[in-house]
C-alpha cells in the first residue's frame, strides 16, 4: 500500500560578497550560508538508496521513495510490524529491493507488494530478529548480518556462520557489509574483539591492525578500505593504517557514521553533526546550523549523493536533509503535508571580515526590519549578541566583536530570515 506525501522544500542561497569594498583587509568568504525555517522532525532515517532518480529511505516507521526532480515523496506500507525500523537495504539484479529490519528480520519487496519475509518465527533464519546489514555478492546471493551470525541465501536456502568471538556473547553487531572485487567479503563491527573481519567462504578473519569500532566501510578503486571509524577515519590498504582525526587534521569530531565517494573522487562523510569532504589531503566541514541546536544525542547516521551530485542526510532524531555542493547550502525536508513556502533572502547583502582577533559583520538593509545578530562557538553555546530583536531602518550597518581563537557561527536574522555562516578566528 502506499500513500503520497509532498515534502516541504525550503532554502535559498544568500551569498553577496565585494572584495572591493575591504581592499585593504582580507576578506574571508564561507561556504555554509543559507537561510533555514524551523520545524521539528523525529524521524531516525539509517539508510538512503540512490536508484535512479529515485532515493529509497529506511526509516523507523517504514520505507520512503523520494523522487528527486519533484521531491515527492511516496510512503510503502510493507505490513510487517506497527514500527518496523528498518535499517539497511539493497536492490538485487531483478530490481528487488532486500531491506533489513530491527524487529521482523528480512523482507523481499519489488517495489509494489511484499514478495517474502524472512524471519525465525518462520525457521527461515537461524539468527534473532536484529538484522542490520545487508549486502549482495556477484551471483546475486544476499548475504545479511545480526547480532549472532552472519546469513547468506542463495534464492534456495539460508546457511548460517557464527561471528568471531565476542560478537555473539556480548551483543556486539556487525555494521557493514561490503564485497570486494576477488569476492571476499569485508565485514565491520563494535565488538572489542575485532572491529574488522574478512570472509573468504570458508571462515571470518579479524584484521588485528583495526582497534577502533568501524561503522561502515567503503573500498576504492585500488582496493583500499575506508574505514569510518568512532575514533576518525581510516585507510587500511591490506597491511598499513593511516589514521585522521580530530588530533592531526581538519576534521571537526572524531565519531564517523557513514562515508561516500563522488565522482571526482571525494569522500564524504557523516562526521557527528557535521557533513565533510575529504580530498585526499584536506577536510572541508560544511555546518548545519538547525542540527547543531538539536539534542546532543542527534547526529548524522548515513549519507547518499543523487544523479545531481546533492548529498542527502538522514538523521538519527531530525529526519532528513540535503546539501547542494554547487551552491554549498542545506536544504530541510519534512514530511509535513504543509503547503511549500519559498523563504529568499535576494534584499540583504551580508559580508563578514576578519583582521587579528576583530570579526566585522556588514550588512545592507533595503527596508526596515527586526534584526538579531550572535555569535556561537560550535557547542552551540553565544558567544556574543550584537543585536537582539532590533528594530533597524534601512540603511548600511556594521558591528563587530573581539573573539579568541577559534571557529563560530555568526548568526544573522531579519523578520525571520536567518544566514548562517562559520568563521576561523586565528
Amino acid at each position: 500500500m502506499k500513500r503520497k506525501i509532498t515534502f516541504l522544500s525550503i532554502c535559498l542561497i544568500v551569498s553577496f560578497l565585494s572584495t572591493s569594498l575591504f581592499s585593504q583587509e582580507k576578506i574571508i568568504a564561507y561556504p555554509q550560508s543559507g537561510e533555514w525555517v524551523s520545524y521539528d522532525g523525529k524521524e531516525m532515517i539509517s539508510k538512503i538508496l540512490k536508484d535512479g532518480k529515485n532515493l529509497w529511505i529506511a526509516a523507523n516507521s517504514g520505507l520512503l521513495q523520494l523522487d528527486t526532480e519533484t521531491e515527492s515523496v511516496t510512503f510503502h506500507d510493507l505490513g510487517i510490524s506497527d514500527l518496523p525500523r528498518l535499517r539497511n537495504l539493497v536492490k538485487d539484479k531483478e530490481g528487488n529491493l532486500w531491506i533489513t529490519t530491527q524487529r521482523s528480520g528480512v523482507v523481499k519487496y519489488d517495489g509494489q507488494r511484499l514478495l517474502e519475509h524472512y524471519d525465525k518465527s518462520n525457521f527461515s533464519l537461524a539468527t534473532d530478529q536484529y538484522c542490520t546489514s545487508i549486502a549482495i555478492d556477484a551471483s546475486n546471493n544476499i548475504w545479511i548480518s545480526s547480532l549472532s551470525y552472519l546469513n547468506r541465501f542463495d534464492g534456495n536456502a539460508w546457511q548460517a556462520w557464527t561471528t568471531p568471538r565476542g560478537a555473539v556473547a556480548n551483543n556486539w553487531f556487525i555494521s557493514d557489509l561490503k564485497f570486494e572485487r576477488n569476492g571476499d567479503l569485508w565485514m565491520s563491527g563494535d565488538s572489542p574483539e575485532w572491529r574488522l573481519a574478512r570472509f573468504t567462504g570458508q571462515e571470518i578473519q579479524p584484521v588485528p591492525e583495526i582497534t577502533q569500532a568501524v561503522s561502515r566501510i567503503l573500498i576504492d578503486q585500488d582496493n583500499n578500505k575506508w574505514l569510518a571509524s568512532l575514533q576518525g577515519l581510516i585507510k587500511y590498504d591490506g597491511t598499513h593504517c593511516v589514521t585522521w582525526n580530530t588530533e592531526n587534521s581538519g576534521l571537526p569530531a572524531n565519531d564517523i557514521y557513514d562515508i561516500k565517494q563522488d565522482a571526482s573522487g571525494n569522500l564524504w562523510l557523516a562526521c557527528n553533526k557535521y557533513l565533510v569532504r575529504f580530498d585526499g589531503h584536506e577536510f572541508t566541514s560544511y555546518t548545519n546550523p538547525l542540527l547543531l541546536e538539536k539534542n546532543e544525542r542527534d547526529f548524522i547516521l548515513c549519507l547518499e549523493l543523487d544523479e545531481r551530485d546533492n548529498i542527502w542526510l538522514g538523521t538519527k532524531l531530525s529526519g532528513l536533509f540535503k546539501f547542494i555542493p554547487a551552491q554549498r547550502s542545506f536544504l530541510r525536508i519534512s514530511q509535513s503535508p504543509t503547503s511549500i513556502e519559498t523563504v529568499s533572502g535576494e534584499n540583504e547583502n551580508f559580508l563578514i571580515r576578519s583582521t587579528d582577533s576583530k570579526v566585522s559583520v556588514n550588512f545592507l538593509l533595503t527596508a526596515a526590519g527586526k534584526v538579531s545578530l550572535s555569535v556561537f562557538d560550535l557547542q552551540g553555546k553565544e558567544a556574543a549578541s550584537l543585536l537582539k530583536d532590533r528594530y533597524l531602518s534601512s540603511g548600511n550597518y556594521q558591528y563587530s566583536v573581539h573573539l579568541t581563537t577559534g571557529v563560530y557561527l555568526i548568526r544573522y536574522i531579519v523578520d525571520n530570515k536567518i544566514i548562517t555562516r562559520k568563521i576561523l578566528v586565528k
